[in-house]
């Protein structure tokens, strides 16, 4: 891994700004989470300011906002599993049925998608298959770690 180059840091401003524009986020409220001050916040919006991590942080923990990792990962593949219930109580039959629900779907794409790949078929459908597997594989993990946590989680021993 090159850790020569840094990341540019020069457009974070108008990243900010449409992220709280597009969560309907006040400065205000970035302030209570973030304990900064409001001028500061104000100064990072205008790009007067680096945006510390803090501000990140707590904006992906309110928002969930896949253009805050975006700008750590850039182009490197990755796969962010939140928390299925962070609250810490115990997840309901209905939520696990639907986690487990989803995993079988998976299940199944999957054995489709290793059919065609290791079939005759031509390779127009083969790509078809593999661009289908690439799109669906992220919340693919997602759901399946969701699951895992879901069951772990709500077992008490």
């Amino acid at each position: 891994m090159d850790f020569s180059k840094d990341i540019d840091l020069s457009g974070d401003n108008e990243i900010l700004s449409a992220i709280l524009d597009d969560h309907d986020i006040t400065v205000k409220q970035l302030v209570m989470w973030s304990g900064r001050q409001q001028t500061i916040v104000y100064k990072y919006l205008s790009g007067q300011a680096t945006i510390p991590s803090i501000i990140w942080r707590e904006l992906y923990r309110h928002t969930g906002d896949d253009r805050i990792p975006e700008i750590f990962v850039g182009e490197m593949p990755y796969v962010l599993v939140p928390v299925v219930n962070s609250d810490g109580d115990k997840l309901d039959a209905d939520k696990l049925e639907s986690l487990i629900a989803m995993r079988q779907s998976q299940i199944g794409f999957e054995s489709q998608a290793l059919d065609i790949l290791t079939s005759d078929k031509d390779d127009r459908e083969k790509r078809q298959a593999l661009a289908d597997l690439r799109r669906k594989f992220p919340d693919m993990i997602k759901h399946q770690s969701q699951l895992f946590q879901a069951i772990t989680g709500s077992c008490e021993f």
